[in-house]
């Protein structure tokens, strides 16, 4: 099963790692590219934005605010790992600057913001509760650690964005339409389920942080959180990366009620992926199907399984070695370390076109590799949860 998952991912088009000297190595290269002039940009009207992919000459096609939430989140890691320098507080005040202009950019900001002209991009037509709270949750965490004084003014203007979700019953939808005319796809982006409860966990860290914050968004966030993971038993998601991320959002609240039922659901179905990885030699963007090797999926697989190893261990069934965790975590892992390059970051899949080297991919697979060297009783996986991105 090693050398069948080791080869596994296609190799035509991402290039192979120059990393010869395991994890511990790859995820310092991947941080150094994080903190590097590619994650983020540097100059011009979006400086302080964070990238969703760049080409092999640094170039972003777009901005997101979404993932300049989570670069604040991972700047808020960083900090809790090696403490606040000048480097991470100029990095994060340029990421705060930025949302600020972005949020007021427009009566209903862009939800990506293309650099160079594009053609019509559907999620513009819309609000994201997902995207709005990665950003709230961003703010909050790097004002918890220090890295920035949050701008009372960008958490008003978020917390308004983020009313305009609330539903007549209380909780978050997952988007609404801002025109007329748009014709939003039915996926799982755009209807209410499971992955929900990383977006309402994320409004709930940042209540903790900010008094500001109106407690109705508080409130809707809590009722969101517990309907997102109670539908986990019933209508999952049945893709990965959706699923993964409803796993994310316990993890960021393991206290509450609502995880604490829901955790034989999670453990069940990671439990499941993991089996079905396995058998796959990969894991699998779809559960019911293959699809294409996604490595921000396998990080987020290797994350989760940190923080559920030991039930895993105890729920994993009879056909199947007891150590097959962690003989797969350390195939994935494997799989991850190969495409890191020390100079391009990381592609979102080794089936993308050559110049898509992932920004988030890079965040996930940089906390990955540092939780597959931590034991399930290491005091650090504490920090990573409070800062997973």
């Amino acid at each position: 099963m090693s050398a069948h998952l080791a080869t596994a991912a296609p190799r035509r088009n991402a290039t192979p790692s120059r990393i010869a000297s395991g994890p511990g190595h790859a995820r310092d290269a991947l941080t150094s590219w994080l903190l590097g002039d590619r994650a983020q940009v540097t100059s011009g009207t979006h400086t302080g934005a964070a990238a969703g992919w760049v080409d092999r000459e640094g170039r972003a096609p777009y901005v997101y605010p979404e993932i300049t939430g989570y670069y604040l989140q991972w700047l808020a890691w960083h900090a809790a790992c090696h403490g606040v320098n000048d480097e991470t507080r100029r990095r994060a005040a340029a990421a705060q600057r930025w949302l600020l202009s972005w949020a007021f950019s427009a009566e209903t900001p862009e939800t990506r913001v293309y650099l160079d002209p594009a053609g019509e991009d559907w999620r513009n037509a819309a609000l994201f509760f997902f995207d709005l709270a990665m950003v709230l949750r961003g703010l909050a965490s790097t004002a918890r650690l220090g890295l920035i004084e949050a701008d009372p003014t960008l958490v008003a203007r978020v917390s308004e964005l983020l009313s305009r979700l609330v539903a007549d019953d209380g909780m978050f939808d997952a988007c609404v339409a801002t025109r007329v005319d748009a014709a939003l796809p039915d996926r799982w982006s755009t209807r209410r389920g499971p992955f929900l409860s990383k977006a309402a966990g994320g409004v709930l860290i940042a209540a903790a942080q900010f008094s500001s914050l109106p407690g109705a968004l508080a409130e809707a966030a809590d009722a969101t959180f517990g309907a997102a993971l109670e539908s986990m038993s019933a209508q999952s998601h049945s893709e990965t990366h959706a699923l993964l991320y409803g796993i994310e959002g316990a993890l960021s609240q393991p206290e509450h009620p609502a995880t604490v039922a829901a955790m034989p659901h999670m453990v069940r179905q990671l439990r499941d992926l993991i089996e079905r990885s396995a058998s796959l030699g990969h894991t699998p963007e779809l559960l019911a199907r293959s699809g294409r090797v996604r490595l921000d999926i396998v990080a987020q697989a290797i994350r989760a399984a940190a923080f559920l190893l030991p039930e895993l261990s105890n729920e994993l069934s009879n056909e199947l070695s007891a150590d097959l965790p962690t003989k797969h975590l350390d195939q994935m892992v494997e799989v991850l370390v190969h495409y890191i390059d020390p100079n391009l970051g990381i592609p979102f899949s080794p089936d993308a076109p050559p110049h898509e080297y992932n920004v988030w991919t890079a965040m996930f697979a940089q906390q990955a590799l540092f939780a597959a060297e931590c034991g399930p009783s290491d005091a650090r996986l504490a920090d990573l949860r409070l800062c997973l991105v």
